[in-house]
């Protein structure tokens, strides 16, 4: 994502370069050792196939969200996280609120 933004921002893409800070400040984020609170809640979702290729325009990269967490779903879940994979969706299809709306209400449900 961060060859993406820079892409944008370069390209002048409105509110890019708040994107490229973010991307920047977490290269060197290593969530594995990130020390949270065993009963805090976590989820993690995402369509198993949300991968985008961007054309050369936008870094000429491909961003998959979908794979590393098909292939590595025991890591996230071992370490406390509820894993949802939305079968078949790619991007697009895992954020539409037909899909995460039910998705909530049901990880939230014993939350309450």
């Amino acid at each position: 994502m961060l060859a993406v933004t820079r892409a944008a921002h370069a390209a002048r893409a409105t509110r890019a370069r708040q994107f490229v800070t973010l991307y920047e400040a977490l290269q060197d984020f290593d969530d594995r050792t990130a020390t949270l609170p065993r009963e805090l809640a976590r989820l993690a979702f995402t369509g198993s196939a949300d991968r985008i290729d961007y054309s050369e325009k936008w870094g000429g990269v491909q961003v998959s969200i979908g794979d590393p967490l098909v292939e590595n779903e025991r890591a996230p879940v071992d370490s406390g996280w509820t894993v949802r994979l939305l079968d078949g969706l790619d991007h697009l299809g895992a954020m539409h609120s037909r899909m995460v709306l039910p998705l909530l209400t049901e990880w939230f449900g014993p939350l309450r």
